[in-house]
């Protein structure tokens, strides 16, 4: 429906219900009440439905729970000397969530402390992580069983590491996460435009001719040049935007990395660039990331003309060379440079904020 309708320009605007009679009566037909008074002396939810908090004793709300008989307390205070930096200062500190027990140990909001000893600790995570009763759960579920009775300064990283790291967990568990393939990136290049990537976006809609946009990407600045094309594009002419907008500019290039299109992996193009000494790096279909510099790219100006185009979508070549200029004048993540400084050295100038009245009518649009 939404494809149909863009078809068409079209303006919408609103009825109020009163005009728009012939749908609004039905919603008012004989017998319905008129919406008056309608709420007077309703109570949608009634005190029956709720527990007064008078009713319950102080020792049902209470959500302090006395600590379970530990096992390990005979080693808790034999190694009682031995606390971490910062429970030492709060102790100094006299910190009113800590106190000492009758038995020397500490607590820490209700949960006994635990000193520095990697056994210690260790084996408190094993009794409930690894035993029947505790289940083998994850680092959560582990770590809220732990401080239920105990706790010490890094306990959430510890239990992270021991939990990660069992064997038992590894063998039996599903991993519901896909195997993350091995990158392996290029090495990075030497100068700009040494390594160029490039991608054909379309079919878009028609516009002067094209239907199409030949993405070329530096491997070292990361600039870009759109070129509008169409689907039709030979080799030959492949290698003419090539020669015009690449190498005119910047000499010939090394190496070019691309999908395997058609336009790219002719005959004609491999024969041209082995004459050229240019190396080529097309893709495979197990690693189609090898070209995921353009394919990032190609969403970047993708969006940027859904941005400014018009509703028929049939001026976006007119745009390009703007998106260009924007592209290029803005940091990129990975350099944290724009690519007109790389390459130029210093930042273009982009004109006066002031803005004048033109006499010529035609100008000013374009200006705009």
């Amino acid at each position: 429906m939404a494809h149909e309708l863009q078809e068409f320009h079209f303006t919408l605007h609103h009825i109020p219900g009163k005009a728009n009679s012939k749908a609004d009566i039905l919603s008012r037909r004989p017998g319905f009440e008129k919406g008056t008074d309608d709420n007077d002396d309703t109570i949608l939810l009634p005190n029956s439905l709720f527990i007064s908090t008078n009713s319950l004793s102080l020792r049902q709300i209470s959500t302090h729970h006395s600590l379970t008989p530990i096992s390990f307390l005979s080693r808790i205070l034999r190694t009682r000397t031995n606390i971490d930096k910062s429970v030492a200062q709060a102790l100094e500190r006299k910190d009113e969530d800590w106190r000492t027990e009758e038995d020397g140990s500490l607590t820490f909001k209700d949960r006994v402390y635990v000193p520095i000893d990697k056994n210690l600790r260790g084996d408190i995570i094993s009794q409930h992580h690894d035993t029947p009763l505790a289940g083998h759960y994850g680092r959560f579920k582990t770590a809220e069983n732990v401080l239920r009775d105990y706790w010490w300064p890094t306990i959430h990283r510890d239990i992270r590491i021991y939990v990660e790291g069992c064997e038992t967990c590894q063998r039996t568990k599903s991993h519901r996460v896909p195997a993350r393939t091995p990158l392996h990136p290029f090495d990075p290049p030497s100068r700009p435009w040494e390594v160029v990537s490039t991608d054909l976006i379309g079919p878009l809609p028609e516009c002067q001719g094209y239907n199409a946009i030949l993405t070329i990407v530096d491997c070292a600045t990361k600039a870009v040049k759109f070129e509008p094309t169409h689907l039709e594009l030979t080799s030959e002419g492949f290698a003419r935007i090539l020669r015009d907008r690449v190498i005119r500019d910047h000499g010939l290039f090394r190496r070019i990395i691309h999908d395997r299109d058609t336009h790219f992996v002719s005959k004609y193009l491999k024969e041209l660039l082995a004459l050229l000494g240019i190396e080529q790096n097309p893709s495979t279909a197990y690693h189609p990331e090898t070209d995921g510099q353009t394919e990032r790219m190609n969403q970047t100006i993708e969006q940027y003309l859904r941005q400014f185009v018009n509703h028929r979508q049939d001026d976006w070549k007119e745009w390009l060379a703007v998106g260009e200029f924007a592209y290029n004048d803005s940091t990129h993540a990975a350099t944290h440079q724009t690519p007109f400084f790389l390459n130029y050295g210093q930042h273009p100038w982009k004109g006066d904020d002031v803005r004048r009245e033109v006499r010529n009518e035609s100008a000013g649009q374009f200006a705009d």
